[in-house]
Parts: C-alpha cells; sequence; structure tokens
C-alpha cells in the first residue's frame, strides 16, 4: 500500500478488436479505478485504434477521475489471434509498468462493486507464497483447497476476507498456479520468474512452469468478477468452444454502461447518456443508470430518461414498487442541467447508491423492503463481506415519519446492506431536490407478495396483486439467511432455540397503548392473570404499552429475543418476531380466517403460531378490544408445560 492508502498498482489490458465487451468491462472497472487511483495501461492489438479510442473517451468523460493509456501494439505483435500472440502483448504492457503490483485484466469481464483490490493486497501482502489473487471464485477450476482457508484484515472498520489456498489439477493439471484471468499479483514475481512470458508455447506451459515454482493462488471465497465473453476471439485463442451466449448489449449485469445518446449543442455535438436499467441480474433489487432521484414529496420520484419515450416493461407492470416509488419517464434530449451540488452527487460516488425509504411501519420495512433484500442476499452475495451500499439516499413514503421509523435503518445495517458508517447523501429535508445519480439501487418494494418472476406459478390472484401462496410464499433460504444475518449484525450472537425448561420461559405481551386502533384493554389484567395462574411455571412476563414507542429498535429486537411466548394483537410491533427464536410460541391476537397474520413467515422460521379472535376485534374500525382469558387459557396451558419447544424445519430447496 502507498502512504496515502491506496494501492501501488497498475492495471494492464490486452485487447483485440473487441470495443463491445471491453466497455463493459472498464465501466465495471471504473469504481475501483477511481476508489484506488490505479492508472490503466490498455493495449489494441487488432487493428482497431480508432474504434477503441472512442470506448476510452466515453468511459473517461463518463467516469472522472478514470485514466487510461491507450497504446497502439498491432505492428509489434502482428499476426491473426493466437495465445503466443497475446503472451507477446502482455509483455510488451508489463514493460511498462513500474508500480509494485500489477492488476492483469482482461476485455470480457464485469467486476462486482463491492472493493476486493484492497483485500487482494493484503492477501500479497501477508503471505509470499502466494503470487495471484483469483476473483472468480470457488465455482471454476482450480478448486479451493478448503482445509488451508484463511484470513485477511483488509481495511480498518471491514470483516475479515476470507479465501482458500488452490490446489493443482484441473484440464491436463495446469490449473492452480497460474492464470490470466482477472486478478493481482507482484511485478517482482514476473521479473524473476517468467519474463517474457513469451518463451512459454501456451498459458498451460506458463502454469506448469509455475507449478515447478511452487507458485500458488488465493481464492477469495465469493466471487467479484464474471466472464461474460466467449466469442470467436477467445475460443481461438484458449482452445474451447462456446459454451453460453454472452448477454446482449443492454441487457443483463449489473454493472454494464449505458447507452449513449448524442445531441447537438452550440460547440458540436455532446454525450447525454440516457437511463438505463438492469432488472434481471439480481432477484430482490433494480440496479438504475443515469436516472434523477427528486426528493421532499410525499413518494421520491425516480426520473428516467429513454429515447423511445415509455418506461421498460419491468418497471411499466410493477405496480408494488409504485406504492412507495414514482416512475416519471422523459426525453433524453429534455434532461435538465443541475447545479454543480447535484451533480456532485453523481461525480464523487462512484460506487452505487442505496435508496433507502423510511417506512414508518416497521412491519412494511420488513415484508416491503427486507424480504426483497433476502432474495438479493440469497441469489450471490456470500456472507462476511462487507456491505453492499457505503452510501445512501433517504427519500421519505408514506405518513410522517415517528420513532419507529429507525427501525428501518437499523435492520438494514444489522443486515450489512447499508455500512454502519455509510453516508446519508442526502434526504428529503430539502422539498424538490434533484439529484443525478450514475448507479441507483431501488429494492423491488412488496416483491414477495407478488405473482410475477417467481418459481412457481402463483394460484388464485387477490386484491391489490397479493396471491395466497401459504408456505411457498417467502423462500425459506432467504428467510433464514436474513434472520441469521440480523441475529448477527443486530444481537451479536446466533440463532438458538429457546430454553427447553418450561419454568425458565419468558412471556412477552404488548397491548398496542401507543396505538389508535386495535388496543389491547384489558392487556395488563390478562398479564397479571396470567402471573398468578402460570407464575410458578414459567421465568417472568415482560409487559409492554405506551412505553413502546420510546424504546429504540435494539431494545424491542431485545425483547422478542428474550421471549419464549409473545401475545400481542397484529400490528407493527410484530415485526420484531424476525429476531424471536426457533420454538418461541406466538398468540396474535387478530381476525383472519385463512393464513392469518403473520403464520407464512413465523413457522417457517420454527416458530409455533396460534390466532386468537377476540370477539368485535377488526381490522379497520376498532379503537380497542377485551380479550377474554378464557380464550388464551388452553393455549397457555399447554405451552407453558411442554417439554420441549420446536424447532425450525429442515431446509429444502425451491424449484
Amino acid at each position: 500500500m502507498t502512504e496515502a492508502g491506496r494501492i501501488d498498482a497498475t492495471v494492464v489490458l490486452p485487447t483485440h478488436h473487441r470495443s463491445g465487451p471491453l466497455r463493459r468491462t472498464l465501466a465495471s472497472l471504473a469504481p475501483h479505478l477511481i476508489r484506488n487511483g490505479l492508472p490503466v495501461l490498455l493495449g489494441e492489438n487488432g487493428g482497431c485504434l480508432a474504434e477503441t479510442r472512442k470506448v476510452v473517451e466515453e468511459i473517461e468523460r463518463l467516469y472522472t477521475g478514470v485514466r487510461i493509456e491507450l497504446l497502439d501494439l498491432t505492428a509489434e505483435a502482428p499476426g491473426p489471434p493466437s495465445i503466443s500472440k497475446l503472451l507477446r502483448v502482455v509483455d510488451l504492457l508489463y514493460a511498462r509498468v513500474e508500480t509494485r503490483y500489477i492488476f492483469h485484466c482482461e476485455d470480457d469481464w464485469l467486476f462486482s462493486p463491492v472493493e476486493f483490490l484492497t483485500a487482494s493486497n493484503a492477501i500479497l501482502d501477508a503471505y509470499p507464497d502466494i503470487t495471484i489473487v483469483r476473483l472468480t471464485g470457488d465455482e471454476v477450476a482450480p478448486y479451493p483447497d478448503c482445509s488451508m482457508a484463511r484470513e485477511v484484515a483488509a481495511s480498518s472498520g471491514d470483516p475479515p476476507v476470507r479465501f482458500h489456498y488452490s490446489r493443482y489439477g484441473g484440464a491436463g493439471g495446469a490449473f492452480g498456479a497460474f492464470t490470466l484471468n482477472p486478478g493481482l499479483r507482484r511485478r517482482s514475481d514476473y521479473l524473476e520468474s517468467f519474463r517474457p512470458y513469451s518463451q512459454f508455447a501456451s498459458e498451460t506451459e506458463v502454469a506448469r512452469h509455475a507449478q515447478r515454482l511452487g507458485h500458488r493462488e488465493a481464492i477469495l471465497e465469493r466471487a467479484f468478477a464474471r466472464h461474460i465473453g466467449r466469442g470467436e476471439f477467445h475460443s481461438e485463442i484458449h482452445g474451447h468452444e462456446q459454451r453460453s451466449k454472452a448477454p446482449a448489449p443492454g441487457s443483463t449485469g449489473r454493472c454494464w454502461i449505458p447507452p449513449v445518446v448524442q445531441r447537438g449543442t452550440a460547440s458540436g455535438v455532446a454525450a447525454s447518456p440516457a437511463s438505463a436499467l438492469d432488472a434481471t441480474s439480481s432477484r430482490g433489487v433494480y440496479h438504475f443508470y443515469d436516472v434523477d432521484l427528486e426528493l421532499g414529496r410525499t413518494s421520491p420520484i425516480l426520473h428516467f430518461f429513454s429515447r423511445s419515450g415509455s418506461l421498460p416493461r419491468e418497471l411499466a407492470g410493477d405496480s408494488a414498487s409504485k406504492v412507495w416509488v414514482d416512475f416519471e419517464v422523459a426525453d433524453v434530449s429534455a434532461r435538465p442541467t443541475l447545479d454543480a451540488e447535484a451533480d456532485a452527487i453523481g461525480g464523487r460516488t462512484q460506487h452505487p447508491v442505496y435508496l433507502f425509504l423510511p417506512l414508518a411501519n416497521p412491519a412494511h420495512c420488513l415484508e416491503d423492503i427486507l424480504f426483497s433484500i433476502a432474495l438479493e442476499l440469497e441469489s450471490g452475495w456470500s456472507p462476511g463481506q462487507p456491505p453492499l451500499y457505503r452510501s445512501f439516499v433517504q427519500g421519505i413514503a408514506g405518513p410522517p415519519r415517528e420513532a419507529s421509523t429507525d427501525w428501518g435503518l437499523y435492520a438494514h445495517q444489522g443486515v450489512g446492506v447499508v455500512a454502519q458508517e455509510g453516508e446519508l447523501l442526502a434526504d428529503d429535508r430539502t422539498p424538490g431536490r434533484r439529484l443525478r445519480l450514475r448507479h441507483l439501487v431501488v429494492p423491488k418494494y412488496m416483491r414477495h407478495r407478488f405473482a410475477h418472476d417467481w418459481r412457481r406459478p402463483a394460484r388464485g390472484p387477490r386484491r391489490h396483486g397479493y396471491i395466497d401462496r401459504k408456505a411457498d410464499m417467502y423462500p425459506l433460504e432467504a428467510l433464514v439467511e436474513l434472520q441469521r444475518r440480523l441475529f448477527a449484525g443486530c444481537l451479536g450472537e446466533k440463532v438458538v432455540p429457546g430454553p427447553s425448561d418450561p419454568s425458565a420461559r419468558r412471556i412477552l405481551l404488548h397491548d398496542r397503548g401507543e396505538a389508535t386502533c386495535r388496543r389491547w384493554s384489558n392487556g395488563r389484567a390478562v398479564a397479571r392473570w396470567i402471573e398468578e395462574r402460570w407464575g410458578d411455571r414459567i421465568g417472568g412476563i415482560d409487559f409492554v404499552s405506551e412505553d413502546y414507542a420510546g424504546l429504540s429498535p435494539k431494545q424491542q429486537a431485545g425483547l422478542f429475543r428474550a421471549a419464549d411466548i409473545v401475545i400481542a394483537p397484529h400490528g407493527a410491533a410484530l415485526a420484531n418476531l424476525i429476531y424471536c427464536r426457533p420454538g418461541t410460541v406466538v398468540l396474535e391476537l387478530g381476525w383472519q380466517s385463512e393464513d392469518p397474520g403473520w403464520y407464512r413467515f413465523v413457522t417457517r422460521l420454527g416458530m409455533e403460531h396460534h390466532i386468537v379472535r377476540p370477539p368485535g376485534l377488526s381490522k379497520r374500525g376498532t379503537e380497542s378490544f377485551d380479550a377474554p382469558v378464557e380464550l388464551l387459557a388452553d393455549v397457555l396451558d399447554g405451552v407453558t408445560t411442554r417439554s420441549r419447544p420446536r424447532t425450525r424445519p429442515k431446509r429444502r430447496s425451491q424449484t
């Protein structure tokens, strides 16, 4: 590392007439180049310098701070594509490097926005026997040697990064010591052991030489790079057939560059990027590129600039997310000029920005946001990695904010979606403020309740698009992972069942005394009755009423974590059931008759749910109600004598 904390490295990238994938590669790599101040040596050896120069100019215009030196190596490495020509080009580029490290890259990869170079640098500094840090995870050869797992502290405040040593093997036994796939490596290893690469007949021969020298690769536990190009050039060089089609430009892939529209100006031609949407590379969120966000109203307005004058099909059909975010389309030529402060939001934030809506109702935050995040986490973000988003924008939605609003941010930080020290770029305190963002991430709100794009077809659509999915509504793997992260991040512990001794169990009663409807009038009297009747068979009673609104999110989580039996009316407070342990018994005072209340998700997490229907209680118009003790007696009598709580059901795959 340099004294300024940046990595002393140069990015080396050979290319051969591939402007399409090269553009996507550089766009996804740009945040890392800016964050670490890395220069790029780009070598064109396919005789298409003009096209490659256009890509370089486009990237440098859209990503302020990216420095790319373009070299024409066609004459120095003539001939058709081949591995020997590629090795010659790499030698020519490496000869111009003066930094301690080289980040070798190819022109057909997409990179995660999560920082990986700092961890790679820390590994090479700490382990001299490792010569390359591989970014492709353990899904491709060489497979990791799981007996040699290691951890490094990448940077202050971030969790350790786990990696494994590589195993020699793979096709021809040549994997595990060398690769031209993207990854950080030492310049000194090249000078002392390989220079020049062109002395070897193939990449395989280089790898076998590295094995003889005892070189090893470090394989990060999660993948930070994805291969997108298996076209003609790749097949010619590496000698294997195309296995899958590369995504079409502008279709999938989380980090592709948005299309650019040329429009006339007084001084000639200027670039005005159209907005772009990636709704397919992840299950739980939308990735927007080059959009404007307007804050300070009832709902944030996302301005999408299009050449067609219409919203993308995914947004036009998403009536769920429109409950919280207004999507408006405008012609790209009518894009307004923003002031310097607004433009700086997009300029200084090269990594993605997360749109956080401080919903006043924790139940909506859990069901309409966190369950979508759970799908995103399940779709590929590995445990133990740094938070996904280090910058966020806070917009308001629904009723005015109140104390419980902080519940959502606390959960986001506990799960690891927003960093604890995450930077709040803007909020709704400046009405009508308009921000221009290069990469904005927006949850697919209420996604879990709707039918389209799920693994199984929905049965029976209901009002507002709600569907009756019973146990299939909440994917078990996603729920279990969400709860695991909340326990670890918010409570600092693992998810374990409650006590098996009935006398050690605690009862939590909440009467919604702070609410305007569905207040449990005789809740305090029921608490006294339980203590008198079963006081010798339980570990204690926690009763909360009007004081509940003043509890911090952490205090609320702690109350529900300590409870073995929860008795409360249907309401927002029961979002904290996500903090309850397997075996917890929930007595929900409600009016529902089918798939009642919170049944669908608490039972999937190993809890026991009972619906108790007091007379006169309804969803609307019931300010307060009484719950006769006879309705609770039978259930309580059974659960306070049971010797063992139920445990979480076995996981099963969703197909």
